[in-house]
């Protein structure tokens, strides 16, 4: 086997572990390839595993080192950023997470997933000044991607917020028609709730429906 398909071969599977939720082998295989020919693409999947791994300051080490390595390929480099926006949402830090985002969309304004993450940096609760912002983000994922269950799932959550229990309704059985397994716990109560326009469990600031994570590919 040549270096080149060496090279290849790490590349394919590393992937393929890493769409397949096996991250402490997606790791080592990415680990391998960077080693050999470390590349934007390959820190900044390797940090993406590291993340899902929890172990963050790597993985934000990571993102770093693929912007430093990159190609010059812009959408490269808004994986990167939007990726590494996530890591830093995951560790709390959220205007920083939204920082990366705002230049994930700035270097590839058509990109849904990173639209609808920093949508979820914002403060998301009844009363927050930040609602609208958030709303804003998640109108615009949707736009791009019309089947995206996880942006129509928030969107549900904003409404909800803003007492917009018709519009709550509608996305929320929009996302889990697109993908029944979106929320975490039984919701046809909280549905039915929603169609009646019973905004009882809206004026609970303390309710916020539990979203899954996003599986969407970004």
């Amino acid at each position: 086997m040549t270096n080149t398909e060496e090279i290849n071969s790490l590349r394919q599977q590393a992937n393929t572990f890493l769409l397949a939720g096996e991250y402490q082998a997606a790791e080592e295989c990415f680990t391998k390839l960077i080693n050999k020919n470390p590349s934007c693409w390959a820190y900044a999947h390797r940090g993406e595993a590291r993340c899902y791994l929890h172990c963050f300051p790597d993985a934000l080490a990571d993102f770093q080192k693929a912007v430093n390595q990159s190609d010059g390929t812009p959408r490269n480099y808004a994986w990167a950023y939007a990726h590494w926006g996530y890591t830093l949402h995951q560790t709390l830090q959220y205007q920083e997470a939204r920082e990366k985002l705002n230049e994930a969309v700035r270097l590839d304004p058509n990109y849904a997933w990173a639209y609808a993450h920093r949508g979820a940096t914002y403060i998301i609760w009844q009363g927050s000044s930040e609602l609208d912002l958030a709303l804003a983000d998640f109108n615009k994922a949707i736009e791009l991607f019309k089947g995206y269950a996880w942006a129509y799932a928030w969107r549900s959550v904003i409404h909800l917020h803003k007492k917009q229990c018709t519009e709550a309704y509608m996305d929320l059985l929009t996302a889990m028609t697109l993908d029944p397994t979106i929320m975490r716990h039984e919701l046809a109560g909280e549905l039915e709730k929603l169609k009646k326009k019973d905004v009882s469990k809206a004026e609970d600031t303390n309710y916020v429906p539990s979203v899954q994570t996003d599986t969407t590919e970004s």
